[in-house]
C-alpha cells in the first residue's frame, strides 16, 4: 500500500456471488456510494492492501455486487472472501453536515451532554437495527447505539456528545 494514500473501507466481501467472480458484499457506506466502472480502488488482506479496478457494481436487496479485475470465477471470489474493498479518502464524496464516514468517528473524544470526558472512540459496529460506538472508558469498552435518543452530536474532527447512558 501506499502510504501516501489515506484509505477507507466502503465494502466488506462476504461470499461469492454465481460462477462469474461476482461478490456479494456488505455496504459500510450507509448507500451513499456507487461506484462507476473502471473506478480504482484496493482490497485489503492481511498481508497487505492489492490494487483492484471495480469493472461492475450492482445493488440488491441482499447487499451489494461487485465485479472486481483479476476476479473471474467462483473459485477466485471464494479467494477473496472476507477481505475490505477500500478507496482512497479524496476520492469520496462530500457529505451533509449530519453524515459522516466511519473513519471520521474513531479516535474522537466523547463527552456527555454536560461536558464531562467519557472517553475515547475506539470502533464502530453494523448491526441491522442502530450501529453501534464502540468507547474506551479507561481501559473499559461500552457500547453505545448510534441513536438519537443517546447521541445528541457527531462533530466530524472534534467530538462526540451523548447523553443517558448507564456507566456503572
Amino acid at each position: 500500500m501506499n502510504e501516501d494514500i489515506s484509505l477507507v473501507v466502503v465494502a466488506r466481501i462476504r461470499r461469492p456471488h454465481g460462477v462469474k467472480g461476482e461478490v456479494m458484499c456488505d455496504d459500510v457506506t450507509g448507500g451513499i456510494l456507487d461506484f462507476e466502472p473502471g473506478t480504482e480502488g484496493f482490497l485489503r488482506f492481511e498481508s497487505g492492501d492489492k490494487p483492484v479496478i471495480i469493472e461492475g457494481f450492482r445493488r440488491t436487496p441482499k447487499g451489494v455486487l461487485y465485479k472486481l479485475s483479476g476476479i473471474d470465477d467462483r473459485s477466485a471470489a471464494e479467494g477473496v472472501k472476507g477481505a475490505d474493498i477500500l478507496m482512497p479518502v479524496e476520492t469520496l464524496p462530500d457529505l451533509d453536515e449530519d453524515e459522516f464516514y466511519e473513519y471520521e468517528l474513531e479516535g474522537l473524544p466523547v463527552y456527555d451532554d454536560d461536558g464531562n470526558s467519557i472517553g475515547r472512540v475506539t470502533g464502530f459496529i453494523e448491526t441491522a437495527g442502530n450501529d453501534v460506538l464502540v468507547i474506551d472508558r479507561d481501559g473499559s469498552e461500552y457500547l453505545v447505539p448510534l441513536a438519537r435518543a443517546h447521541v445528541v452530536s457527531v462533530l466530524r474532527g472534534d467530538r462526540i456528545v451523548i447523553r443517558d447512558i448507564p456507566w456503572e
